[in-house]
This record gives C-alpha cells, structure tokens and sequence, in this order.
C-alpha cells in the first residue's frame, strides 16, 4: 500500500513531490537492509504497547519501512509512460479529476506490476525474517494479562531453536531451511511465470 501510494504520488504529480519522494528514497537505499530491520525491530519491540500481535506488528512495521522504495520506483516509472497516453488526455479534455485519474485509469494499469512486485518480493521477507530470527531477533508477543513473553510460530523462530539444538538435533535447524528454501523457490519460479505471461500479453 505505501510503495503504491507513493508511487502513483510521485509519477502523477511531479515536481517537487516526485523530488522529495524519490530522494527520501535513496537515503533509503543507500542503507543496509539487514541492519536498518534490526534497529527498527528493536525500538519498536519497547515502544509498541505489549499485546499477542506486537511481535508481528513490529516485523510488518520494519518491513514495510525499507521494503516500499522498490514498488515506489516501479510505480513511479509507469505512471510517467501511462500519464501522457491518450486515454488520459481524453479523460481530461472530458473533465476528469486527477484523483479519478490516478484510481480509475492509472491504477489499473498498473496492478500487474504490482501483483508481480508482491510475489517476487515474498521470497525475500520470507528470507530476512528468517535471518533475523536465527539471529535471535525473532517474533515474540505478550500474553493479554500475564505479561509473560511467549514464541509465536514463524521460520526465525524455527531457526533461532533450531540453531540452540544444531549439536544434538541438526535436522531442527535442516528442516526450516529446507522449507524456506522449497518455498522461496516457489514463488520465484512463480514471479517468474508471471512476468513472461505479462510480457507475452503486451506483445499481443
């Protein structure tokens, strides 16, 4: 939702806005991804009130804090070929609003993007979800009244018991990774397929 957003924001209005949003951006960009998620992870693990979802709150959070800038970008680009065609000059000339241009006419157009963007980033969340967990950053919640912390089932969570068991049970720890990876693969193999049918469908 924030990469789309900001996205059709940037290549719709230009100017200083598009400026602003793409150079925002690059800041973060420049920025290591693992490390920026582990700063994030952690103020947010304090700051967030505790409930039982506080732990996938806060890896929503994180995530969606670095990972809209490449959907913005892709976006961004679309809406700069789509904006100036000429479905949209005559929308205009008929007195349309740039609102309903953007969400009636734009927006569409670009979903398949989008679509593509989702299933190809998935293997990567999956990925630092599981490097942070296996790090020890993993997801936790708080029991509604006890105030007791407790393990919410996620590929970090199996990984970090996976690695304090890897001397007398290795296959705790082979088992997660082999998951991720089969799962990982999945959805690339699946981005893939998508993107070549796009392609074909432009083509005809």
């Amino acid at each position: 939702l924030l990469g789309t957003l900001l996205g059709l924001l940037a290549g719709y209005a230009g100017g200083w806005v598009e400026t602003l949003i793409m150079r925002f951006s690059d800041i973060l960009n420049s920025l290591p991804l693992i490390m920026f998620v582990v700063i994030l992870v952690l103020i947010l693990r304090r700051a967030l009130p505790p409930s039982p979802i506080s732990g996938m709150l806060t890896l929503a959070v994180s995530f969606a804090a670095v990972g809209w800038v490449s959907l913005a970008r892709l976006i961004r680009g679309a809406v700069l070929q789509i904006k100036n065609q000429l479905f949209m000059e005559a929308s205009r000339s008929l007195g349309a609003s740039g609102w309903h241009l953007v969400f009636r006419h734009v927006l569409p157009n670009v979903l398949n993007i989008i679509l593509i963007w989702v299933v190809n980033t998935t293997p990567t969340v999956i990925l630092l979800e599981a490097i942070l967990g296996y790090l020890g950053v993993q997801v936790t919640g708080t029991a509604v009244g006890s105030g007791n912390e407790f393990s919410v089932i996620s590929w970090g969570g199996l990984f970090y018991d996976g690695r304090a068991a890897l001397i007398r049970n290795p296959f705790m720890l082979l088992i997660p990774a082999l998951c991720v990876l089969a799962i990982s693969m999945s959805f690339t193999l699946h981005g893939d397929f998508l993107s070549e049918t796009t392609r074909r469908a432009e083509e005809i």
